[in-house]
């Protein structure tokens, strides 16, 4: 299962309209395509690591655990720039929680900071295994599910991530003007 957020860089308020008029009135002018890429490229990244955050923090890991396996960006030009923001929600394996520990005493295996009890782990930071019945087989891997809390947040980040799109936009749009008027 995957979750994907596009910025649609066709998006702008007045004040961006504005500065387009100012910067030759069409979308296919040099500094205009140069702006809407940097305001979507960075646009991406910060909705990128919003996502990486709510995640990490959810699994008790470090962001960049996170985003190196799960989060991919990719930046597409068509008539204007579009990013595309892909997130794996598969559930997240145990064993990458943090270092794996277990005994046979101990009531179950413990990854990072979380125990999973009645489960095993025959290899140091291996897999962590829990048997499915009351037999020795079948077993399954232990997994950590969190795509509740990224998707009931996304709607939210969308919304952010527009808002954000629109106040980068205007501050790159100003900045192709300042420096076609010879001030930068």
């Amino acid at each position: 299962m995957s979750l994907t957020l596009t910025i649609d860089a066709l998006d702008w308020d007045d004040q961006s309209e504005q500065l387009i008029q100012a910067l030759g009135g069409s979308t296919s002018a040099k500094p205009v395509k140069t702006a809407v890429r940097h305001a979507v490229t960075k646009t991406a990244r910060w909705l990128r690591r919003q996502v990486s955050r709510i995640a990490a923090s959810e699994l008790t890991i470090s962001q960049k655990v996170f985003d190196k396996a799960r989060v991919r960006a990719r930046m597409e030009e068509g008539e204007l720039w579009e990013a595309l923001l892909w997130v794996g929600l598969d559930p997240f394996p145990a064993h990458r929680l943090g270092a794996v520990r277990w005994t046979r005493r101990m009531k179950g295996a413990r990854a990072g900071r979380r125990l999973f009890s009645g489960s095993f782990a025959p290899k140091a930071n291996g897999p962590i295994f829990r048997r499915a019945g009351k037999d020795r087989l079948p077993i399954e891997k232990e997994a950590v599910e969190f795509d509740a809390a990224v998707n009931e947040n996304v709607r939210r980040l969308e919304a952010a991530a527009l808002k954000r799109y629109r106040t980068l936009l205007a501050q790159e749009l100003n900045f192709q003007l300042q420096k076609s008027l010879g001030t930068v």
